[in-house]
């Protein structure tokens, strides 16, 4: 046999060739066409998890500014392929966030005049009011996906912007929610790029923890805002605000116009990212308590005031100076001349024994402008327990002024609902306590003023005029005695709040007497179905540690005129699984709590815990 004439090997030998050959070639598409569609999918879906990301970013940015909280939130900034054995990826792709240059006049507001007069020498109506503020962007860069969006968080909204100028919101806003009015301004300087997260500590500035109440002056309220979204996404997101009568955006600049003759409820607050975060300054006083008070001669008047800054919220440690500019009598500071942690200081008034002068006004502020000092109006009072009848501090016989106020808001924002507690302790009272009245109006007089008379020195009332959400309302509470056969005012204490489902913690007084208060401990668990958009929260409370326990009021405030607010009455110290369930209001952020009463009706503990409605526990 000739060896050399045999062929059969070669046969082999060209398949397994060819079979290599098949096999690179696969590969080789594999990687020119699979590899790229995996990764740019793992690109894809990376943005969208960046998205939810800048979504959460907003959501503690909005919280930090009404909480007064550091908000630590991550956002991911860059994406990792899966890794391949025999295939090669390119590196990981990485992301930037950044804020952008701040815009001097980024927000403005127009034509806005506070209600409250010491207020009204900074909001005048005529001075329009600018403040700076910043945007935070999310830009990646990856490999594959071709032409992703950047995701920009601005004016309390989330949008992704296109190459192609497009953009398309990814939230909603909370600049007008009915009557109420919530700005805020970003400040701060950052810019990382990375393949990692990147970790943010959202921190307040200015937190709004006070309320302006403001109306339109000649023309109506003017809110001009920077933005990169268009006039027709601007009119869809405003779509269901009654109180918006116009929505215009030129050259970036969007303008929302307020109907008129209404008033609004303004909050400000400024939080900062990143470095060489600004800081606010003082820039108006206001008076808190005191004012319009009758004095009787021989006898003292406190009187309190607050510094504010440009945002409308308390400044810390400002050093302010008092006078009697009118009248007679002397002032003095029991607790020194710097503003505490709620940026109020108080001032003591003692008027002389006698007097020739009725009217005395007093000054506390620190600075000559009008805006920069609080001016109390005083009337001087004979000693004898006679004179006016619409305030004192107590004549001969008659206890001085001590007055303890403090006001539970758990107003129903859905349902136009307004619902304050108002509990009050007119202190040591003498034989001739005759009874205690309570007058709640209206700022703008709608509703009309309610009054109460309650025949005990110590206790509560219950307002529900049925309307007046976001109102104004000032409390005014005046202990009557019985002297001479005449009714005398001994002590008038006035309050004002919001109806916004915000109690003013800063104002509320302790009303805890020994035995009562203190002990009261609630736990929170959040259940709720976003996919069903039902509200689902479970509370468990202890308040045995209160000797003198009437009942306790369970409470889920909702912050949104989107969500309901509901309240449940216990005569039980403890409660265990007190369950809400609602079939709308997911996504809404709740103030959920237990009010505790005593015996005499007032308010003597609450405790209460921030969560959004998002099935994950606060």
């Amino acid at each position: 046999m000739n060896f050399r004439d045999d062929q059969r090997a070669v046969t082999v030998q060209v398949g397994f060739i060819l079979l290599f050959g098949v096999l690179i070639l696969s590969l080789s598409m594999y990687q020119v066409q699979v590899v790229p569609a995996d990764n740019e999918q793992v690109e894809f879906d990376h943005n969208q998890r960046v998205q939810q990301d800048m979504v959460d970013t907003r959501n503690a940015i909005l919280r930090s500014a009404s909480t007064a909280t550091m908000q630590p939130v991550s956002v991911s900034l860059g994406a990792r392929y899966p890794n391949r054995v025999f295939f090669v990826n390119p590196p990981p792709a990485s992301g930037r966030l950044s804020t952008t240059e701040p815009v001097a006049d980024g927000i403005t507001i127009e034509n806005a005049r506070a209600v409250d007069a010491e207020s009204a020498d900074y909001w005048t109506g005529t001075d329009a009011r600018e403040f700076e503020t910043r945007s935070l962007e999310y830009t990646p860069d990856y490999t594959q996906y071709q032409s992703p969006p950047t995701t920009v968080y601005e004016q309390s909204v989330v949008y992704n912007r296109f190459d192609n100028e497009a953009s398309l919101p990814q939230s909603g806003q909370t600049l007008v929610n009915g009557k109420r009015l919530s700005l805020v301004a970003l400040d701060g300087e950052l810019s990382a790029e990375r393949i990692g997260s990147e970790s943010l500590d959202v921190h307040p500035v200015s937190a709004s923890t006070r309320t302006t109440t403001v109306t339109s002056e000649g023309e109506p309220i003017e809110l001009s805002l920077a933005t990169g979204l268009s006039e027709d996404q601007w009119e869809e997101l405003l779509a269901d605000e009654e109180y918006v009568t116009d929505v215009s955006v030129e050259e970036g600049v969007l303008t929302i116009t307020l109907k008129e003759d209404e008033s609004y409820s303004l909050r400000m607050s400024k939080v900062g990212v990143g470095s060489n975060v600004g800081e606010t300054e003082a820039a108006y006083v206001t008076d808190v308590e005191g004012d319009d008070a009758t004095v009787q001669t021989g006898t003292t008047q406190t009187l309190v005031a607050e510094v504010r800054d440009e945002f409308g919220n308390p400044v810390v440690g400002e050093d302010v100076t008092a006078e009697v500019t009118s009248g007679e009598g002397s002032v003095s500071f029991p607790e020194g001349t710097t503003t505490d942690s709620e940026g109020q200081v108080r001032v003591v008034y003692e008027a002389p024994n006698q007097s020739s002068q009725n009217e005395v006004e007093v000054q506390v502020g620190y600075g000559d402008e009008a805006a920069e000092y609080a001016t109390f109006d005083l009337t001087l009072a004979n000693g004898d327990g006679t004179g006016s009848d619409t305030g004192g501090n107590g004549g001969s016989g008659l206890p001085g002024q001590n007055t303890k106020l403090r006001v539970d808001d758990l107003t129903g924002l859905n349902g136009n609902e307004p619902r304050l507690v108002v509990s009050y302790d007119v202190g040591e009272v003498n034989d001739s306590f005759e009874r205690v009245e309570i007058d709640i109006a209206a700022a703008d007089g709608n509703p009309s003023t309610t009054a109460f008379r309650k025949d005990s020195p110590r206790g509560s009332v219950r307002y529900e005029p049925g309307y007046g959400t976001d109102e104004e309302f000032t409390i005014t509470v005046r202990t009557i005695y019985r002297t001479g056969g005449d009714d005398v005012v001994g002590s008038v204490r006035t309050f004002t709040d919001t109806a916004d489902g915000r109690s003013p913690t800063e104002k509320n007084a302790d009303l805890s007497r020994s035995g009562q208060g203190g002990d009261l401990s609630i736990s929170v668990e959040d259940r709720s179905n976003t996919q069903n958009n039902r509200v689902d929260y479970r509370v468990d409370y202890n308040a045995r540690g209160n000797a003198d326990f009437s009942k306790a009021e369970v409470a889920w405030v909702s912050q949104s005129s989107n969500a309901p607010t509901a309240t449940e009455t216990l005569n039980n110290p403890r409660g265990n699984n007190v369950r809400y369930s609602a079939g709308f209001g997911t996504g809404a952020e709740y103030r959920i709590g237990v009010l505790v009463y005593g015996d005499d009706g007032a308010v003597v503990d609450t405790a209460f815990v921030t969560d959004t409605a998002d099935g994950e526990d606060p």
